[in-house]
């Protein structure tokens, strides 16, 4: 199982000096991803955590130009609330730029009055989502590219340039409702659940096996250490959150690889930068080693 992180590009330390030194010590201390979290305009009642969010292309440009090897990825974009064609330009240019880094996860959206404040539909982003995505792979593709849906009219148009890795940029679908995994299924090259248990995992996995062999589980998960905590995302849900002893911690980790995450991405909770990087490093000393063979 592949170790990411979330670095802090939303929250009460979010800061330009703060993104660069947590992307440069996941990199220095062996995790394979670090990860943007995405939102443009948020009602003042989710200023926490949300308030200050740093956009994610553009931090993820920055953070391609900063890093050598360590995958970048975004966890995950809010596809209804943009342009398609725009979003596949780019995620082509940064996966160029970055010499193929690039993971890309979209969400459907959850916080209905961002939705209002672009204009943007609400009621259909789960089908936009789904369009969005088949779109995005044709404009990938060899050109001329060729194109139609209800939204979109491309004949014989150039795209370029194209994604480095060979086989595009890889497309982790958001969610954890069975509508947004059945579309994982149809249209992803992986699904991103947020805060399940291993349990939940390992349910939803009897589905996933049914449909489609060796798809991937990119899995988001709180992460915290010292004192425990009862956590709850800004929609109000509970999650797992994995926390406890050392040994709790790693069987927690140990549980999600065997029952199907391949990709686990760690949302640290913590009052400062400091203990951010203080786990870090406990990630890094302690969790790392145990999935290096």
């Amino acid at each position: 199982m592949k170790i990411g992180v979330c670095v802090p590009n939303f929250g009460s330390f979010a800061s330009p000096s703060a993104i660069k030194a947590a992307a440069e010590a996941a990199e220095d201390l062996g995790f394979d991803s670090i990860w943007v979290t995405d939102h443009l305009v948020v009602p003042i009642e989710n200023r926490i955590p949300y308030g200050t969010t740093y956009e994610v292309i553009s931090t993820l440009s920055y953070l391609a130009s900063i890093t050598k090897k360590i995958k970048v990825g975004i966890s995950a974009l809010i596809l209804p609330l943009r342009n398609p064609v725009v979003v596949a330009k780019q995620a082509a240019t940064i996966d160029q730029l970055s010499g193929g880094r690039l993971i890309l996860s979209v969400g459907f959206g959850w916080l209905e009055k961002e939705f209002s404040y672009l204009k943007a539909d609400y009621k259909h982003r789960y089908t936009t989502v789904k369009n969005g995505v088949k779109l995005m792979r044709a404009l990938w593709a060899e050109d001329p590219v060729n194109y139609f849906d209800t939204n979109y009219s491309i004949v014989n148009a150039l795209a370029d340039p194209k994604p480095v890795q060979k086989t595009a940029i890889p497309i982790y679908i958001a969610g954890n409702t069975q509508k947004a995994l059945e579309i994982a299924l149809t249209v992803g090259d992986g699904w991103h659940p947020v805060g399940l248990s291993p349990e939940e995992v390992s349910q939803k996995l009897e589905t996933v096996k049914r449909e489609r062999a060796d798809f991937p589980i990119t899995l988001r998960s709180p992460f915290k250490l010292g004192e425990r905590l009862d956590y709850r995302g800004a929609s109000g849900r509970a999650m797992y959150t994995i926390q406890g002893s050392d040994k709790e911690i790693s069987e927690s980790l140990i549980r999600f690889d065997e029952n199907g995450v391949s990709h686990i991405v760690l949302h640290i909770i913590s009052d400062s930068f400091d203990e951010y990087i203080k786990t870090l490093k406990y990630i890094s000393e302690k969790i790392i080693p145990i999935f290096r063979s």
